[in-house]
């Protein structure tokens, strides 16, 4: 499955979004892209765009194509305006990360996620801790698993 959006031009945070929001705002932001809106698309948060798309292997160090690794706590990785990082305070690193990366995009930009890969206009960043042709098949599809309720 391949989930593809349009974010506006501006700068954003790229990384772990639960790195950015508070803990209660967290909470929030997690309700709304999980079970209302989903993860293909664009949100705001107080006016100013973010968005996550899920990682395949959940939490890990994940490199993109310019070199940079991206730790994630919360199975997503996102953009996020700046404008939101700026309202929220410090973001949330633990020592020994890797630094944040704030990326200037110039013109709207596409996002897409697609067998481990998410992309965020030219950044892909690899989520797939896992090269096992089968494995990347399924793409997180559950639907190889029985759903024979007589099975069970």
């Amino acid at each position: 499955m391949s989930r593809t959006f349009m974010m506006p031009a501006g700068e954003y945070y790229l990384g772990d979004p639960g790195a950015v929001f508070t803990s209660a705002v967290w909470d929030e932001i997690v309700d709304v892209v999980y079970w209302v809106d989903g993860f293909e698309k664009a949100h705001t948060f107080q006016g100013h765009p973010f968005c996550v798309l899920p990682t395949l292997d959940g939490d890990g160090l994940f490199p993109d194509n310019k070199g940079r690794e991206y730790s994630v706590d919360t199975a997503m990785i996102g953009v996020v305006s700046r404008a939101i990082v700026e309202s929220q305070g410090e973001l949330q690193q633990c020592d020994g990360e890797p630094a944040p990366v704030f990326v200037k995009f110039e013109k709207d930009f596409e996002c897409d996620c697609h067998k481990g890969f998410l992309h965020f206009g030219n950044i892909s960043i690899d989520t797939n801790s896992y090269p096992d042709p089968e494995y990347d098949e399924r793409e997180n599809d559950l639907s190889h698993f029985d759903t024979d309720e007589s099975a069970f």
